[in-house]
């Protein structure tokens, strides 16, 4: 029950998370389009948030739910720094192995730390870039910097992505030797999270160039 009732809890956040990057995503791409185009494109994005803020919404609850494993309701899990490994004693027999003298050390993967890293920057900058583009002043002015800010985000949620995957496998193939699972969901999921305004924003921009040019 308390594990269900921990699932849920990720899931509304993932929800919540989903809905603001739904809302911020687009608004601050057509911000970064108005600075680069220098045409104000706000309203296209506003008109994408009606699309983006359901799929993202959807996906963010929907991945934090089920990502999750049930060992992740216990926190202390991947606290431990030590596993159990079987051995010779000094009289020759073996020492079980929930012996604390026969343990050995593991380590956190680093690609699950640069999934999470990677993910939360690419957030941020979707999140805030109109805002850092404004405090910019005259050095943010014009589309150099809004092209960085632009790329940025699917930059880093697609590494966010890599970095995850590759540190579940290479978690579930270290026999023990490699913690990280969560960081490296938390990056999986916010990574996801992270891109599907630029997904659906993409995928109508072909849609409507398809129906243009089939009026055409």
């Amino acid at each position: 029950m308390s594990h269900l009732l921990y699932r849920i809890g990720l899931a509304v956040g993932g929800a919540v998370l989903g809905a603001v990057v739904g809302v911020l995503g687009p608004f601050n791409y057509g911000y970064l389009l108005s600075q680069i185009l220098g045409s104000n494109a706000l309203g296209v994005g506003w008109v994408f948030c009606f699309f983006t803020v359901p799929v993202s919404t959807l996906l963010g609850g929907v991945l934090s739910f089920v990502a999750v494993r049930p060992a992740d309701a216990n926190w202390g899990d991947e606290t431990r720094a030590f596993r159990a490994i079987d051995s010779l004693d000094a009289s020759g027999g073996y020492r079980p192995r929930n012996d604390s003298t026969s343990r050995a050390p593991t380590r956190t993967s680093g690609m699950a730390i640069g999934s999470l890293i990677c993910s939360i920057s690419g957030l941020v900058i979707l999140l805030f870039a109109g805002a850092i583009v404004d405090w910019l002043g005259p050095v943010g002015a014009g589309g150099r910097v809004a092209t960085l800010l632009l790329a940025i985000p699917p930059v880093g949620q697609i590494h966010a992505l890599v970095l995850g995957y590759a540190a579940k496998r290479a978690i579930r193939n270290s026999g023990g030797g490699l913690v990280g699972h969560r960081p490296a969901t938390v990056g999986i999921v916010v990574g996801w999270v992270g891109l599907s305004p630029l997904l659906v924003s993409g995928g109508m921009l072909l849609v409507f160039a398809a129906i243009g040019t089939w009026l055409a």
